[in-house]
């Protein structure tokens, strides 16, 4: 069986004396004197049973010595894992690829009766202590920004269950219940990472510096833009003007945060964090994607306000008016094509790392969907922020603004339909480049279908990439079918619905079930950002 040892100046088994002659370990010249069973390329029964401290002078020459010994046994049993460790360094050395041998300068070494036990049974009762210990006070700890994803997730349900363009009785009520359940879980996951920095205030500073948490701050602004969203789809039509006017504040309050949060989560992590493009990630847009948020807003806010609607009943309020939903459709329109292009500038740097590197490792690989996503946002608000423009311009025209806007002299009619053209036709590129990404990432899970792998399928916190990214990306397919009056898109969006709501709840189950048998909110499991333990998919 494969196994870690740990040991502090030097590791020998139990029998032997002290291997540190002359200044020059035993084990060097001969590693097979490390554990009799090495002759025989049998792995030792157990690392914790045959190996111990031993006292011995410390030299500065040591790691060095070690790091010979180790790559010596490793080659011999390719099972075994080993970390020896003295008092200048740590050296771990793995024969898993995936875990290579490193020195750590600077933290302390450890005993193996400390960290494993002095026997097999030590080990299971230090186990079981463990899971006894873990009250929710350690749990809540190790509650990390990424969990605003479940937000983000049935936000994205409810807007797809909006956007069905093929209505029945009871579609409507479903889609109200995901947008409670948003709600629910955006005030839970406040609540849940507030407690956590008033127990712990320690770990504030350390999620904004931490080179993969600091990455997934981002997912709490995308949630309330993902809020603000449903609260337009379903308040408006149902709720008093109050409502009309709260809408187009939370907009210009979205706006204002995106931007802050945005510049400085960059600026945090350009400054304190150095990343390696080999593993390189779509969560390295996280930072940008709430400026993809901002243009589908835009669009359903000029779509839907009284002030768009020139036969409306309803007298628009200075808050809404024309002038506003214009200025609102040009914020819109910017924001868009900041979070597009900044999104595609890193992009060209995980193309790279694909081309180089393959595809990512499985606890990692749901997020490419996130690339099918990026492009979705912007279909969707091409196409409403160009019928929401044919609503308004009108507006702008007939009250004598025009004279001081770029409508001036300029014929309505001609203009309107200039921009609906051009947005139909450039909408198709992003939609296209969505449709590929939405296929390579299917594409990547081929082999989870292999029954030995579905058999040690394991939730991870990354499987919300399943959900979220795919929701603008089934919105964008409505919103092309809408634009072509193409029923066959329209029904492939209906499909993608469907199995988007079934991943949900499967995904949720999922989550549910590891947080009770607390595979999750612990310290050595899942997302507490142990960058040396991969986590298997």
């Amino acid at each position: 069986m494969a196994g870690e040892g740990t040991a502090t100046c030097s590791a020998v088994t139990s029998k032997a004396a002290s291997p540190v002659e002359a200044g020059k370990p035993e084990i060097e010249s001969n590693p097979k004197a490390l554990h009799p069973s090495l002759a025989s390329n049998k792995t030792p029964p157990s690392l914790s049973q045959n190996f111990h401290c031993i006292a011995a002078e410390r030299q500065p020459s040591v790691a060095h010595r070690r790091l010979q010994t180790s790559k010596a046994v490793s080659g011999l049993v390719p099972s075994i894992s080993l970390k020896i460790k003295d008092a200048h360094c740590n050296l771990f050395v793995s024969t898993d690829p995936a875990l290579p041998f490193r020195i750590d300068l600077d933290r302390p070494p450890v005993s193996v009766r400390e960290t494993f036990g002095s026997s097999q049974s030590e080990l299971q009762d230090g186990g079981e202590k463990l899971e006894r210990k873990l009250g929710w006070n350690e749990r809540v700890r190790h509650y990390t920004w990424i969990f605003f994803q479940t937000s983000m997730a049935t936000g994205g349900v409810a807007n797809v269950l909006h956007t069905v363009p093929f209505r029945f009785l009871g579609l409507d009520a479903i889609g109200a219940v995901f947008f409670i359940l948003n709600l629910f879980l955006f005030f839970m996951n406040c609540v849940a990472i507030s407690i956590r920095f008033a127990l712990h205030p320690a770990t504030f500073k350390a999620s904004l510096l931490h080179p993969t948490e600091s990455l997934f701050v981002p997912c709490s602004v995308l949630a309330l833009g993902t809020l603000i969203l449903n609260i337009a789809q379903y308040g408006l039509g149902n709720t008093g003007t109050w409502l009309e006017q709260a809408l187009v504040v939370l907009f210009w309050l979205y706006v204002s945060i995106v931007v802050t949060s945005s510049v400085s989560i960059y600026l945090v992590i350009w400054s304190t964090q150095t990343f390696d493009i080999a593993n390189m990630t779509p969560t390295w847009v996280f930072p940008a994607m709430p400026f993809l948020l901002v243009g589908p807003l835009a669009g359903y806010l000029s779509n839907n306000l009284p002030g768009s609607s020139i036969n409306s009943s309803t007298t628009a309020s200075p808050s809404t008016s024309p002038t506003t939903l214009l200025f609102v459709l040009l914020i819109g329109l910017t924001c868009q094509g900041i979070g597009f292009l900044i999104t595609l500038f890193l992009y060209s740097a995980f193309y790279c790392r694909l081309m180089t590197q393959k595809l990512p490792e499985r606890s990692t690989r749901p997020s490419i969907f996130m690339s099918a996503g990026l492009s979705g946002f912007t279909c969707i608000a091409i196409v409403s922020m160009a019928s929401g423009a044919a609503l308004v311009l009108p507006h702008i025209t007939t009250s004598g603004n025009s004279n001081n806007t770029i409508l001036a002299d300029t014929n309505l009619t001609t203009a309107i339909a200039v921009i609906r053209v051009v947005a139909v036709l450039s909408v198709l590129p992003f939609y296209g480049l969505a449709s590929w990404f939405f296929l390579v990432s299917v594409g990547a899970y081929w082999d989870i279908f292999v029954p030995r792998r579905c058999a040690k399928l394991r939730f991870s916190t990354t499987w919300l990439s399943f959900i979220f990214p795919n929701t603008p990306f089934i919105s964008a397919t409505f919103a092309v079918g809408e634009a072509f009056d193409a029923d066959p898109i329209r029904w492939a969006g209906c499909v993608l619905s469907v199995l988007v709501a079934g991943m949900w709840g499967f995904v949720f189950v999922m989550m549910l079930r590891a947080v009770i048998r607390k595979e999750l909110l612990r310290p050595d499991q899942q997302k507490d950002w142990a960058e040396t333990k991969a986590q298997t998919l």
